[in-house]
């Protein structure tokens, strides 16, 4: 005969699996869940800062959209995003990410906005209006631990079903005369549906392509000559080069084996190594000094890794000959990296374009 003790045990025990399901099961895993989607949330607001940060430096409205793409695109694939379950809904190029141009009045603060990933259809007026990007990003986020089968959960978004989170970011344009079609170069299109320009290869980067005249480059068909070589756009940036900046200026291209390097400088670039004297040159540098990297002083230069490279005002094609960061800068004193002081009193800069392909 058992004690009434005994017994009270053993009905103790028996209500020990169904205490530790609800415990599990309706405060552990949501709150697992809870823990997950706050970490999605971050990771998404990351990778929207980072395509809006990239938008607003650039010097016209397809090398921003480009740019933002090209950032969202990698944080994608990155390790937040597989961990987090984050799917991209739609967007530019299915990314997830959209790009605005918001335009406010400062005299009676009065906001207008462009349609997604357009250019802006008329010249910015720089006398009253402040431009802004405005990056919005869009994921649909599955449950850490799924928890559709669970009563009365099933149904919660985040914990039971997928939920959709959205983070936006404003960040001021840096060059807003760049928003006009006219003034970036040429007609664009963007979209879900790539541009192939009659190259067997193609240069797959919708919104790119276009770079008519009056755009300012030297070479404004500089797309047409990648396509007729048969090389396909990998990534690509505008960078400043400041004459006066003794360093490297890094640039967001990764030179990978294989790719090749194709560069351009707007024709309106001028700088100099003199102090006082008037005369300025292109990225071609002096014709008639070279220093002791043995490239014209003046010239633009490339680095990647240890090895540095002539660049100039083009170099088209050009297989570099180290793989890693790309870095770029003037060329004067004993070369850039050394923070020598002959930089100081350097005048101008270049607007580079940086088109890595394969």
């Amino acid at each position: 005969m058992l004690h009434r003790s005994q017994r009270s045990n053993r009905g103790n025990l028996a209500e020990w699996p169904a205490a530790i399901f609800v415990c599990l099961f309706f405060f552990v895993f949501p709150l697992i869940d809870l823990v997950a989607l706050t970490t999605d949330f971050a990771a998404i607001s990351l990778i929207n800062y980072q395509s809006v940060i990239r938008a607003s430096s650039q010097q016209d409205f397809n090398s921003a959209l480009f740019g933002a793409e090209q950032e969202v695109s990698q944080l994608n694939s990155g390790p937040f995003a597989k961990f987090g379950h984050l799917t991209p809904i739609g967007g530019y190029q299915n990314s997830g990410m959209n790009l605005y141009i918001e335009s406010t009045n400062y005299w009676n603060n009065q906001t207008t906005e462009s349609p997604a990933n357009q250019p802006l259809t008329a010249a910015a007026d720089l006398t009253k209006n402040i431009f802004e990007f405005r990056s919005v990003s869009s994921y649909q986020v599955t449950p850490f631990i799924s928890l559709a089968s669970v009563p009365f959960i099933k149904d919660v978004p985040g914990l039971g079903k997928p939920t959709e989170l959205k983070f936006e970011t404003r960040r001021v344009v840096e060059h807003p005369e760049g928003l006009y079609l006219a003034a970036a170069g040429g007609t664009f299109s963007g979209g879900s549906t790539a541009i192939d320009l009659g190259s067997s290869s193609g240069i797959n980067s919708p919104g790119v392509l276009s770079d008519g005249t009056g755009s300012g480059w030297n070479y404004p068909n500089i797309y047409q000559l990648i396509a007729n070589a048969g090389e396909t756009v990998v990534e690509q940036d505008v960078v400043l080069v400041y004459a006066d900046n003794p360093n490297w200026t890094p640039t967001p291209l990764q030179i990978s084996p294989g790719v090749k390097v194709w560069i351009d400088t707007r024709a309106d670039g001028s700088w100099t190594y003199l102090t006082s004297a008037p005369t300025f040159f292109n990225a071609n540098g002096d014709p008639n000094l070279t220093n002791a990297t043995g490239f014209p002083t003046g010239a633009l230069l490339g680095q990647v890794g240890t090895s540095m490279f002539m660049l100039g005002v083009s170099k088209w094609n050009y297989p570099p000959p180290a793989t890693g960061a790309l870095g770029l800068a003037m060329n004067d004193d004993a070369g850039p990296g050394f923070n020598r002081s002959g930089y100081i009193g350097n005048r101008g800069f270049q607007s580079v374009r940086v088109i890595v392909t394969r």
